[in-house]
């Protein structure tokens, strides 16, 4: 659906089109799915009238509810929350039933009205949402038990978190605060910290260490963005970490800050190199939006790309059923080590990489 810049054109269509599908217009689905688009789109478009307008002729409740929190998504990020508030209020109200047997839709919807109250310092509400819903807000919760001083059941979160992986922004500026409030001191906070990261890098460096595997690697021929074949034999010699990764993949993409670091830290190391193996990809003009991609990002990696289709891709010779997949092969040629799964935390991609290169070197 195209981009309307009034809604006297748009309607002047909608009339033509109504013309043309009279006879699927009878049956109720097609007319709300069809109405539900047109008042989204123009929602999208900040033409709220005319929105309102279209999504009156919806039908079942299903579809009016689903508009009814876009409209209040649009203005909380728009900084109106008390209209926004007044949306989700009057949602809640006239659609209980829609999520009742709606889960995803009511999640989205408590997850506004919580993050609503959380920009408005309703802190109790907030965390009173998050509970009764078990809403993934982890750091409103975290805020609102200390704001309704519940001190030590923050603390329990925090750490909770921190024995997995890094604290939030919010608990790290919070932290020597929270442990003010329970009677401890800002050098307490900065030993507890010490402790339980030396804690974690033993426990990770036994589980890598553990990890270790002694394989042949696969030879292969790929190409690069700029056309140029890349042989395995290129890197005899050498460690090469190999990240197989595609543009859709939420977790690559999320590790991708990550592994930036880990480039930047070997790239005056030519005992270390780093190839990022392109695969699975969708569309057949993958290679053009994969360049779109590393180019709008601003990553150096030297992207390769598997064979997309048929038999012989890499990834498959490999056995790999997940992505992000990472192998490290040493300068033998050996696999050395072979995971799947994905982080966030630039230090604990760092960290691992370093860890596992050194062990091998």
């Amino acid at each position: 659906m195209q981009d309307y810049t009034d809604e006297s054109s748009l309607d002047k269509d909608v009339n033509t089109w109504k013309k043309q599908y009279k006879a699927a217009l009878q049956t109720e689905s097609f007319a709300d799915a069809s109405y539900a688009k047109i008042s989204g789109k123009l929602a999208d478009n900040d033409a709220v009238s005319g929105a309102r307008r279209y999504a009156a002729m919806i039908v079942k409740d299903g579809p009016k509810a689903n508009f009814e929190f876009k409209l209040a998504q649009l203005t909380f990020e728009q900084g109106d929350f008390s209209q926004s508030g007044q949306l989700l209020d009057g949602l809640i109200a006239k659609y209980p039933n829609v999520l009742q047997e709606n889960k995803y839709l009511a999640q989205q919807v408590y997850t506004l009205q919580a993050q609503l109250y959380s920009k408005q310092q309703k802190w109790a509400e907030a965390l009173s949402l998050i509970e009764e819903h078990k809403l993934s807000l982890e750091d409103i919760k975290f805020q609102g038990l200390m704001q309704t001083g519940r001190n030590f059941d923050a603390f329990l979160l925090l750490d909770t978190r921190y024995a997995k992986t890094a604290l939030t922004a919010v608990q790290e500026r919070e932290g020597p605060v929270l442990f003010e409030n329970l009677g401890s001191t800002v050098a307490q906070w900065e030993a507890y910290k010490t402790r339980i990261d030396q804690k974690k890098t033993k426990e990770n460096e036994a589980h890598w260490k553990n990890s270790m595997i002694n394989e042949e690697s696969l030879d292969f021929e790929l190409m690069d963005m700029d056309g140029k074949i890349v042989r395995s034999s290129d890197y005899k010699g050498k460690i090469l970490i190999l990240d197989f990764w595609a543009t859709w993949c939420g977790p690559c993409v999320n590790s991708f800050p990550g592994m930036q670091a880990a480039v930047d830290k070997y790239k005056d190391n030519p005992e270390v190199v780093f190839l990022f193996i392109n695969t699975w990809e969708r569309s057949e003009d993958y290679k053009e939006k994969v360049n779109a991609f590393i180019q709008e990002k601003g990553y150096r990696f030297h992207v390769v790309f598997d064979k997309m289709e048929g038999a012989g891709a890499l990834v498959e010779q490999y056995g790999i059923t997940g992505i992000p997949t990472k192998i490290i092969i040493d300068k033998n040629g050996k696999v050395r080590f072979k995971s799947s799964g994905s982080s966030s935390v630039v230090k604990e991609i760092v960290d691992e990489i370093s860890y596992k290169v050194d062990l091998i070197k």
